[in-house]
């Protein structure tokens, strides 16, 4: 995902959490007394809300590292292979072991 493309979600997130936050404080203000109704979960939607963008953003942030780490050991490891591989006096052997890991000789 772009970064622009995550900005104008985060914006209009923003901007749709702000307006139904405005409707439930307007339909609250519109009672008579103290009664409220089901605009009284609107707050508790946006802490829920808040805690499940939290969370994912730690996944995705997790994932990320993972998968460089990963990224970087497989690299690491053929590059061992290859190494192992050259010196070695079993040189077709080797060799279709580099083939099967898709490494060059």
């Amino acid at each position: 995902m772009t970064k622009e493309l995550q900005l104008i979600l985060i914006f209009s997130g923003g901007i749709l959490c702000g307006i139904i936050f405005v409707i439930g404080f307007i339909t609250f203000a519109g009672r008579q007394g103290w009664h409220v109704g089901g605009e009284v979960f609107i707050l508790p939607l946006f802490i829920l809300l808040i805690y499940f963008g939290w969370s994912i953003g730690t996944e995705v942030n997790q994932y990320q590292q993972n998968y460089e780490k990963a990224k970087a050991y497989k690299k690491g490891y053929r590059e061992a292979l290859r190494r192992a591989c050259a010196a070695s006096t079993l040189s077709d052997e080797c060799k279709g072991t580099l083939a099967r890991h898709g490494i060059k000789y």
